[in-house]
């Protein structure tokens, strides 16, 4: 007797596409209730590692620019992908190219899947203390703004719509469950 709760059995899969960003594979599945179909899973390479910078007034650290897909000029936490590097070597990197900071403690958070429907592509959320500045090394086409707010101002920027950055939202959101522990 299946369940809802059954894995799907997967019959098949290819690649459908690939470029150096992502790749979607297409998978010819048996759902839970014998069903057939044809499923697509966008694979991004990997996890990727947001920092939450806090310094000790309570300030934070947001990267701003223009994001084509969306359209948005996008205010967000440090984040992103770097291939063959643990979680936290990740996260120390994009901190210090993105701001120019470097952190000499570091705490896992918490951890989330973007967008379970559709990737397979997780979040690791990272608060980063005991701040040292330095010279920001964006990756080339990285156009970005760096801008220190208060951390207390991160919530009114997400509800006036001008942080609309998911893994930011989300980050924030665990902060907030997770800043006194």
């Amino acid at each position: 007797m299946h369940t809802k709760h059954d894995p799907w059995i997967v019959r098949s899969s290819k690649t459908a596409f690939r470029n150096p960003y992502f790749s979607v594979e297409e998978q010819q599945v048996t759902r839970s209730n014998g069903t057939e179909g044809t499923y697509y899973i966008v694979d991004r390479g990997g996890p990727f590692s947001i920092v939450i910078p806090l310094f000790p007034d309570r300030t934070t650290l947001l990267v701003g620019q223009y994001r084509p897909a969306s359209k948005f000029y996008s205010w967000e936490f440090p984040m992103g992908y770097v291939a063959n590097v643990d979680l936290l070597t990740m996260a120390k990197q994009e901190l210090k190219e993105e701001t120019g900071y470097e952190a000499e403690h570091w705490k896992l958070i918490g951890r989330y899947f973007i967008g379970q429907g559709h990737t397979n592509q997780e979040a690791f959320v990272y608060r980063a203390t005991s701040l040292t500045p330095g010279n920001a090394q964006p990756e080339e086409g990285e156009l970005l703004e760096v801008k220190r707010v208060p951390v207390d101002e991160v919530k009114s920027l997400i509800q006036q719509g001008i942080i609309k950055d998911g893994p930011t939202i989300a980050a924030h959101s665990m902060m907030l469950l997770r800043l006194d522990t």
